[in-house]
């Protein structure tokens, strides 16, 4: 925290503020649904999750991007972005 005491200096830092003000709300982590709605409004079905062991997790996060549900306690990739080939690795058999 820093105090300003010079007149002019606040005004500059009020005009810096009011033109870096953001035009949408800042990521809050605790609106974000849990269940069937990740993050970003994606729902389970956009999903890949994945079977992947704790030794292959940074391959994974690099190759792929994966990320780790806590609620599910598995990894999973975006379903739109990354198809079931590049990540045949580590998914479950079909069935």
């Amino acid at each position: 925290m820093m105090r300003l005491t010079d007149p002019v200096a606040c005004e500059r830092v009020g005009r810096v503020i009011e033109r870096a003000r953001k035009e949408r709300a800042a990521w809050n982590p605790r609106t974000t649904g849990a269940g069937t709605t990740g993050g970003a409004g994606r729902t389970d079905e956009e999903r890949l999750y994945s079977e992947v062991p704790y030794a292959d997790k940074d391959e994974a996060k690099k190759r792929l991007g994966a990320r780790w549900d806590p609620g599910r306690r598995k990894w999973y990739v975006d379903g739109a972005k990354i198809s079931r080939e590049q990540a045949a690795r580590w998914l479950p058999p079909a069935s």
